[in-house]
């Protein structure tokens, strides 16, 4: 048994689709926002380069959000991370301030790093 991880143009994305129906076990699939084509191939990249800065984008516009660990995951994942890694995104957030702990894997999203700086 082998695990394929695989990046596909949305254009070709019902082929493929079609193409495993039957064969592959448990088919997970995800949008990728940051991916980008250099010189005819499609390659997965951070907008800032690095995923924990893009996590941390996104959080600044939700200021004051309540969030658990799942949506952080899945944030996480959105951003070019990998699912296993968002409780050091986690700890890293907490870090900077980003994020408060309010209980057990629930979490309040902080200032924004402009409001902290002038605040």
């Amino acid at each position: 048994m082998f695990k394929i991880s695989f990046i596909v143009e949305d254009k070709h994305l019902a082929k493929v689709l079609h193409s495993v129906t039957g064969v592959a076990l448990n088919l997970e699939t995800r949008p990728v926002g940051n991916a980008t084509m250099v010189q005819g191939k499609v390659t997965q990249q951070a907008e800032s380069g690095n995923p924990y800065d893009v996590v941390a984008n996104k959080l600044l516009s939700m200021q004051g959000a309540h969030l658990n660990g799942s949506q952080i995951k899945d944030l996480v994942m959105q951003s070019g991370g990998s699912d296993g890694s968002y409780g050091y995104y986690i700890k890293k957030l907490k870090d900077q301030k980003l994020l408060k702990a309010r209980s057990r894997g629930n979490y309040i999203v902080m200032a924004s790093k402009q409001e902290r700086v002038n605040g």
